[in-house]
């Protein structure tokens, strides 16, 4: 734990280039499978020798890599980054049932206001429904300009007699 929040480590070794394709998904869906026993509330960090060269930035992928890369994308890091896509995309799916996915479950907020949005996701898992997931949204509202419209008032009055 540190300083209130706990943190997950998996420290994964890959297996290695000559390995069957099998044993390769074997050990990806295993990985999967770990990270989604972490609640949600928890970091989860993933380090180790993952076998793979995800290559150097590019924009399709600029979303989940930091642009510091090397070299050329190879099969391997191709796996690498299917995980890390699947698990942002897994993040956005709303609705599973009978083997489809989509985002139909939505939360909107102002667009004057939207400064005040921090964050919104899906966490996966039951909790809504089997097949709904919860959407939750990140606000930091601005508390203290609230108070003070409703002290004035409506425009031209300022609350003397």
């Amino acid at each position: 734990m540190v300083e209130n929040c706990t943190v997950n480590i998996f420290s994964a070794y890959a297996p290695q280039i000559g390995c069957s394709d099998e044993e390769k998904d074997h050990f990806w869906s295993d990985l999967v499978e770990e990270m989604e026993k972490v609640p949600a509330d928890e970091r989860c960090l993933v380090g180790g020798d993952l076998k793979g060269c995800v290559g150097q930035n590019n924009h399709v992928i600029s979303h989940i890599h930091g642009g510091y890369g090397y070299d050329e994308r190879n099969a391997e890091g191709e796996r690498i980054v299917d995980f890390a896509v699947s698990k942002q995309q897994e993040h956005l799916v709303t609705y599973k049932s009978g083997g489809r996915s989509s985002q139909i479950d939505y939360l909107m907020y102002k667009r004057k206001d939207l400064r005040e949005v921090k964050d919104c996701k899906v966490i996966p898992g039951d909790h809504v429904s089997v097949q709904h997931r919860l959407v939750v949204m990140d606000l930091v509202m601005e508390i203290e300009q609230i108070r003070k419209k409703k002290m004035q008032g409506p425009k031209g009055l300022n609350g003397l007699s």
